[in-house]
């Protein structure tokens, strides 16, 4: 659910939905200058936070409210990265409104705020694919013969071999 410039028109200056909305559709936020595939991602967490505080005032987001909104996402059986993830997210929103004339003290407060809390951070990587993984994979991708699955454990063979991430072997 994307905010026009036009809806923003209607939105009340002092709701976090105004200042999502600016995050979103100004053109030099920092939403605008990330790749199509990682403003996805943004666009889910902001959907999220528009459900959970975007009829809400911008000073009625408190230290206190803060916490009550990460507890109530544990609860709800997310992960320790999706709530980090979260968070991160809404500490880009409420900067982002902090640049903002008509919501700039206000969301300084939010993002202050932020700045002070600590949110657990996801666990680090407990298992890796060892160098009998890897040559099994290429092994079996020889034995199809095909030329996808060549190209994919080759792919493999390289982010293994070199220490790259996934992202940086893709394409």
């Amino acid at each position: 659910r994307f905010i026009s410039e036009f809806a923003l028109v209607e939105l009340d200056f002092g709701t976090w939905a105004y200042v999502i909305g600016r995050y979103r559709s100004d053109t030099f936020s920092t939403y605008a200058t990330v790749k199509a595939n990682t403003r996805e991602g943004y666009d889910r967490l902001c959907d999220k936070w528009l459900d959970v505080i975007g009829a809400a005032r911008i000073e009625a987001l408190t230290f206190e409210h803060l916490c009550q909104i990460r507890d109530a996402i544990h609860s709800k059986g997310y992960s320790v990265d999706h709530i980090h993830r979260m968070f991160t997210q809404l500490r880009q929103i409420s900067s982002h409104g902090a640049l903002i004339s008509e919501t700039k003290d206000k969301c300084r407060e939010v993002r202050f705020t932020l700045a002070q809390m600590r949110f657990q951070m996801p666990a680090k990587k407990s298992s890796y694919a060892s160098r009998v993984q890897i040559e099994a994979i290429v092994s079996a991708a020889d034995a199809t013969g095909s030329e996808d699955a060549f190209i994919w454990a080759t792919g493999i063979l390289v982010q293994f071999e070199l220490t790259l991430r996934a992202v940086d072997v893709r394409g």
